[in-house]
């Protein structure tokens, strides 16, 4: 049996996605080179929320290495952080914290092992492409997707309404 005659998206509650751009609804994002151009990704992560799960977490742009900062369990340990976060929001019944919760675990393993100028949106670090989309099943105007506004810092939700 392939892949493709299954229905293996239905169902699915969580999906971490940690690849390059993969997570991303819209290219809004500041490029960090004002040189560089734009990659045209067609807003995937539309299509993976879409595809069925409840929580999409992943990368906007630029997804850590798996020895990022010269750490070879370095991915293994942002999922490990977010594990046991998304255990937590689960058994509280909030999956709306999961998807802000992946955010969180990239900052603090990032945080572990390397120093990151926060301050300095230049310098960020791959943490601050982290994001997720909050989906409710069957109820697609209550999507949220939150990612780090490069130019501000900040956590920024963006409720399904006002996705491009």
């Amino acid at each position: 049996m392939l892949a493709a005659d299954t229905n293996w998206n239905q169902g699915l509650e969580l999906a971490i996605i940690a690849g390059c751009s993969l997570v991303d609804i819209t290219h809004a994002q500041v490029l960090p080179d004002p040189t560089a151009k734009p990659i045209d990704n067609r807003a995937p992560g539309k299509a993976l929320v879409a595809a069925g799960s409840s929580v999409v977490v992943g990368y906007n742009w630029k997804a850590p290495l798996d020895d990022q900062y010269g750490h070879s369990d370095y991915t293994a340990e942002i999922a490990k952080d977010y594990l046991d976060r998304y255990k937590t929001d689960r058994a509280i019944g909030d999956l709306s914290a999961a998807a802000l919760d992946w955010i969180t675990s990239n900052y603090i393993i990032q945080d572990r092992f390397a120093f990151v100028d926060h301050s300095n949106m230049n310098a960020r670090g791959r943490a601050a492409d982290a994001c997720g989309i909050y989906a409710v099943e069957g109820d697609e105007a209550n999507w949220v997707y939150y990612y780090i506004d490069w130019t501000t810092g900040t956590t920024t939700r963006v409720p399904r309404s006002q996705w491009p």
